[in-house]
Parts: structure tokens; sequence; C-alpha cells
């Protein structure tokens, strides 16, 4: 029988994907003793400890955990997938940040995890992974007009990169007068829906609590969907440990998460001077702006909506970039609807909306 073999990023250097081929009958210690005869012996240091698999080397069969399949003992049938989880980069030991936010998580025993895509909640996602079993955990990305196409599509990719169960959870939230009015409370109101029907989501499927990526340095910044987080009960486990961005960003690099060096993200509504009503044309020819930019290899773009105007804002050294592009930058930008197109000469700014 043929046995697939995937994301062997354990072996990184070592095994390469592909299948391998084992006798019928074969169980999971089979399949490490021949990619020991392929590969060496390092395969087998690298997944197992006196006997047993690794706790800090998770493996999927089929995308459940090997550890309830039997462990080294688990059967394997033709044609099925065995999966070997993201190990600690370079297999240092886990650092106290990452253990203390393991522990917080296994302490919750079982968790969906409210994912978009970026770095801050992939950590949790990864480190719940880690510490519960990716059997354990529930991957929730709300599918909104409000978040851009490539960050769904991230969470759904790096979501299945660490083997964990994800959903796309359709959440209407411009159905909301109030939301659609894009108050200063918008954030507030968006969290309370968005978080509301993530819970809900997750309770349907038998998981009681949601964590998210709210963290340390969101405590400094305008959140007031941190409010809507709290009262709805969602768990905040980097806030509560003290963790900022930087800690988070190097954090995300030790478990191996592939965006670990991905900029901060916003939602598209955060590209509205308040007042500004949203409409799901107009996030839309932000989102096709932003896209546009980022295709010149910009690593970081806000384009601002001011009706017939848009604003670009980039990072200070990334506006020669734009500048050797202008022509083709206001043509491409004009044909989405916008009148005027101008860089802002400030850069790119965290919150440049925001009130204050």
């Amino acid at each position: 029988m043929q046995v697939k073999v995937r994301r062997l990023l354990v072996l990184e250097g070592i095994v390469p994907e592909g299948s391998v081929e084992l006798p019928e009958g074969s169980r999971l210690r089979d399949l490490i003793r021949r990619l020991e005869e392929l590969y060496g012996p390092r395969v087998g240091e690298e997944l197992i400890q006196e006997g047993r698999l690794r706790p800090d080397r998770p493996v999927l069969i089929g995308g459940r955990g090997a550890a309830g399949l039997g462990g080294l003992d688990a059967p394997l049938r033709d044609g099925v997938e065995v999966v070997f989880l993201v190990p600690l980069a370079g297999g240092a030991s886990p650092p106290a940040d990452l253990g203390r936010l393991e522990a917080r998580l296994r302490g919750l025993e079982r968790v969906s995890v409210a994912f978009s895509g970026g770095v801050d909640s992939g950590l949790v996602l990864a480190a719940a992974a880690r510490a519960l079993g990716p059997e354990a955990v529930l991957a929730l990305t709300a599918d909104a007009p409000v978040h851009p196409r490539r960050e769904v599509e991230r969470a759904r990719s790096v979501a299945r990169w660490l083997g964990v169960p994800h959903l796309l959870v359709p959440v209407a939230v411009l159905d909301d007068p109030e939301f659609s009015a894009n108050p200063v409370q918008r954030c507030y109101l968006c969290k309370l829906k968005v978080f509301g029907q993530l819970q809900a989501v997750a309770r349907e499927r038998g998981f009681d609590l949601l964590v998210d990526g709210a963290n340390a340095s969101d405590a400094s910044d305008f959140r007031p969907g941190q409010t809507a987080a709290q009262e709805l009960g969602v768990v905040s486990p980097l806030l509560e440990l003290g963790l900022g961005k930087p800690r988070i960003r190097e954090l995300a690099r030790v478990v191996g998460l592939p965006h670990w060096a991905l900029p901060p993200q916003a939602c598209l509504a955060t590209r509205f001077p308040f007042g500004r009503r949203l409409t799901a044309e107009a996030l839309a020819q932000v989102e096709s702006a932003e896209d546009l930019l980022l295709g010149l290899g910009l690593s970081q773009v806000r384009v601002r909506h001011h009706g017939d105007t848009a604003r670009i804002e980039v990072l200070p050294e990334e506006r020669g970039r734009v500048l050797e592009h202008a022509a083709g930058v206001a043509e491409g930008l004009r044909s989405l609807g916008f009148r005027f197109v101008a860089l802002d000469l400030d850069g790119y700014r965290p919150g440049s909306l925001n009130p204050g």
C-alpha cells in the first residue's frame, strides 16, 4: 500500500514530501522505520523519545491525532495521508513565554480560535495545536466584506498547514445599519456580531470556549472591539500573559509559522473616516486598490477612502517605488472609481483615522 507523507517540517531538509510504499497492515512505527531506511536515523531521533512519539511532534493520520489512534501503533491504510506537524524551529527547547502560553491553553482543554490569518491569532492557533493536539482545536475565520480575501485565504492556508480543522463563518456585518453608518464604536459593533457568530458555530461543534489574538500592544491603541470580546467571554491569552507584538512575532518565528514576518493587518473598515457610510462596493474598491499596490512588492499598504479621493499610505522607504509606477497606479485606481489619487507624505501610520 502507499502512504502519503506531507508537511514534514519537523524533518525539513531530511525527508521530502511524497508517497511511501509499505506492506499492508503497517502501522505508524513501520512508516517511521521505512523513513529511517530511506533518509537516515535522524528521522527516528526527531520523532521518537523513550519508545513513544515525542509530545512536541504532533502527527495526524487521515486528519486525526495519532496519539488518539494508538500512537506508534496507529494503523495505516492505503492512500492515507500522514502529516508531521510543526516543531520549534531549530529543535530548540520552548522559550518560557511559549511554555506559559501553552500551559494557559492546556488548562482550557478544548478551544476554538478566532483566526484572522494574522500573526497574533496565528501564534495562539499554533500554540493551541501544540498544547492540546489539533483534534481539540477548531480554527474559525469570519468571512465578511470588511476582511480582504487575501487574509481569508491566508487563514485557510495556515490552518491547513498546521493540520487544524478550519471553518469559514459568513458574517453579514453590513446588514447592521448601525455598523454601516460607521460610528466611532464600529469596532465594538463589528466584534459583537463576529464573535457572537463564531461562538455560536463553535458551540454547535462542541467547543464552549473562543480564544483570540488580542495582546498587550493593543492596550495602547484605540480598540473598542476588546470591550465586546470581554462582554462575550472571549479568552485573550496573549493579553493575559502581557505579550506584545514584538515578542509575539519572535515566538511565531520560533514555532515556524510561515507568515511570522507578516506586517500588522487591519479590517477594511479602518480605511474610512468615521461617519462615512460603509458599503460592499466601497470596501471592495479599497481592497482592489490595495491588491494593485501590493502587486508592486510593497510590504505595507493602506488606501484611505475619502469619497472620490484615494489617499495612499506606504512605508517611507517604499514611497519611491510608488512614484516609479505613479502613472500606472493612478490609472489603476481611477479605473476602480477614484477621481483623485494622492500619496501621503507622512507615510503609513497605524490607525491614522482614529479619533484623537
